[in-house]
C-alpha cells in the first residue's frame, strides 16, 4: 500500500514513570508543581513528557496546551503523535497538516476484514465491499485498488462520480471491475460490508444501507444511524507486539502502547509488512461503539 515518506515523530506523553530516587521524585514534583514539559529523545524520536495530574481543571488545560504549542513549534516538519490519556491537547494536534486519524487502521483494512472472515470461516474473494469516499488522492486509490484485488467485487458510493468513473475505466483495462454511483436510496442498501473512509456523519446517514452491516469506519465519527442500526461499527482495534524486541522503548515512551508505537513507525516511512515482521505484530481484537467485539459476534 502507497505510504508517504515519512520523517520524525514528536510523541507526547504523560509522566507515568516509577520514580525510584528520592532526587527523581523531586524533580517530577517540582515539574509539576510550575508545569514544566520536558523533552527527551528515543532514537530519532522526540518524546515530550507532560506532567501527570489527578484532575485536569480547564484552565490547567489551557496552561499546558500554551506550553506543549511552544515545544512542539520547535519541531517543525515533524509528525506529532500522542498518548490517548491526553484528551485535553488532542485540538492542539488537529491543527497540524502532518496528523494523519487512523493511519495504522487505514494500513491494516486487509488485515481486519481477514480477522472477520477468519472468524466466520468466510472467504473474502467470494464477499462484496462498499466504499464510501469523497476525497480522490493517491492514497485512497490505492486502497481501492488493494481491495479490489482481494474481494469478489468493489462498489464505490461517492459524490465525486466524475473523479471515480475515471478510475472504473482505469482499472477495467487492467481487468479489475468496481462500481461506482451515487444511489442514496439502494446504493448500499444490500451491503453486508462496508468501508466508510471519509464521510461525515449527516452525509453517511443520507444513504439507504443495510442496517446489521459490518462497518469499518476510517473517520473520527463514534457512531452512525444510532436509533435502528443492528449491525457493528468498527472504530479502532486492538494489536499485540513481541515486546521482547523493543523493551528499549519502554524508557521512553511510558506504559507501552503496541498500536501507537507501531503507527508511528509507520509515519516514519517503514513498510507496514517489515513492521509486522520485525516485532511479531498481529491485531488481537476489535474495537466497536460499546467496546470489544468478540470474535463470536462475526459468526453470522
Amino acid at each position: 500500500m502507497y505510504v508517504k515518506q515519512r520523517k520524525k515523530v514528536v510523541y507526547i506523553r504523560q509522566e507515568d514513570r516509577n520514580y525510584l530516587t528520592i532526587l527523581e521524585k523531586l524533580l517530577c514534583y517540582i515539574r509539576k508543581i510550575f508545569m514544566i514539559i520536558k523533552i527527551e529523545y528515543a532514537r530519532d524520536d522526540v518524546v515530550i513528557v507532560v506532567p501527570q495530574y489527578r484532575h485536569q481543571s480547564l484552565f490547567l488545560n489551557r496552561i499546558l496546551i500554551k506550553k506543549i504549542r511552544r515545544k512542539v513549534a520547535n519541531f517543525e516538519g515533524y509528525y506529532i503523535s500522542f498518548d490517548d490519556k491526553l484528551k485535553c491537547i488532542s485540538d492542539i494536534v488537529r491543527q497540524y497538516q502532518n496528523v494523519e486519524d487512523k493511519l495504522l487502521m487505514r494500513e491494516l483494512v486487509m488485515e481486519i476484514f481477514e480477522y472477520i472472515f477468519d472468524t466466520g470461516k468466510k472467504c473474502i474473494n467470494l464477499e462484496n465491499v462498499y466504499i464510501f469516499v469523497n476525497e480522490y488522492n493517491k492514497m485512497n486509490v490505492d486502497l481501492i485498488e488493494l481491495m479490489a484485488s482481494k474481494f469478489k467485487t468493489v462498489n464505490i458510493i461517492t459524490e465525486k462520480l466524475r473523479y471515480y468513473r475515471r478510475l472504473e475505466e482505469k482499472l477495467y483495462d487492467s481487468g479489475i471491475l468496481i462500481t461506482v454511483s451515487n444511489n442514496k436510496r439502494k446504493g448500499a442498501r444490500y451491503a453486508n460490508y462496508i468501508v466508510n473512509i471519509d464521510y461525515a456523519k449527516e452525509k453517511f446517514e443520507e444513504y439507504r444501507i443495510n442496517m446489521e452491516a459490518v462497518i469499518v469506519n476510517l473517520t473520527q465519527e463514534q457512531e452512525f444511524f444510532k436509533n435502528g442500526f443492528r449491525g457493528k461499527i468498527i472504530n479502532d482495534m486492538k494489536i499485540e507486539v513481541d515486546k521482547d524486541s523493543i523493551d528499549y522503548i519502554m524508557e521512553f515512551y511510558g506504559n507501552f502502547d503496541e498500536k501507537r508505537y507501531v503507527e508511528n513507525c509507520i509515519k516514519k516511512g517503514q513498510k507496514i509488512d517489515d513492521v509486522f515482521k520485525q516485532y511479531n505484530v498481529k491485531i488481537s481484537g476489535l474495537i466497536g461503539v460499546r467496546g470489544v467485539l468478540h470474535k463470536s459476534e462475526f459468526l453470522a
